[in-house]
């Protein structure tokens, strides 16, 4: 809008309206300056400017329009300053979200070392219960080997003795019958 009463209509109704205070001091600050440049009162305008970056300093979008605004008014020195706070302003917000990034990194990186130790030390775990079984394995073969070996070698003992004494019976026997015949 060009028309300087319809704006001034506008910016009073404004202030009217119960809505407009509840916003921040930041954003009334904002308002106050736009009017106020665009009505052509850059004096008033620019005695917002502390009011607007106490308020609201982290905004890049602050320091472009008041870097655009000096350029309207032809202040190319203020520009330049305003020109030079946003570059300043972006590099630091560059500089803290590489630094979040690389905190980031960083932690993620970590966690993967974290999580490589603790796969290694389940891997260790693993390998020596698995060592374990296999080794409580074969102790309980080679035990069962060995029971089954003595087994066998009594069961071979017993035969031979069942096999001798079932070889003395059968002399005793056939002596019983030898006695047997010659008393007869």
């Amino acid at each position: 809008c060009n028309d300087k009463k319809q704006i001034e209509e506008l910016y009073r109704d404004l202030l009217e309206n119960p809505i407009w205070s509840q916003i921040s001091a930041g954003e009334m600050a904002w308002i106050n300056m736009m009017y106020y440049t665009t009505v052509g009162r850059f004096v008033d305008a620019e005695n917002v400017i502390p009011q607007l970056m106490q308020n609201d300093a982290e905004c890049v979008n602050n320091y472009v329009y008041i870097r655009r605004m000096y350029e309207k008014w032809g202040r190319y020195d203020k520009a330049l300053l305003y020109a030079d706070s946003c570059k300043n302003f972006s590099d630091s917000v560059r500089r803290v979200s590489e630094a979040k990034e690389f905190m980031s990194l960083d932690s993620r990186m970590m966690q993967i070392t974290m999580d490589g130790e603790a796969e290694r030390s389940r891997s260790k775990l693993m390998l020596t219960t698995l060592v374990s079984g296999a080794i409580v394995f074969f102790v309980v073969v080679a035990m069962l080997y060995i029971m089954l070996s003595r087994r066998k070698r009594h069961a071979r003992q017993l035969q031979e003795k069942n096999d001798e004494l079932t070889e003395a019976r059968d002399e005793a026997v056939k002596a019983g019958g030898m006695k047997s015949e010659f008393i007869r």
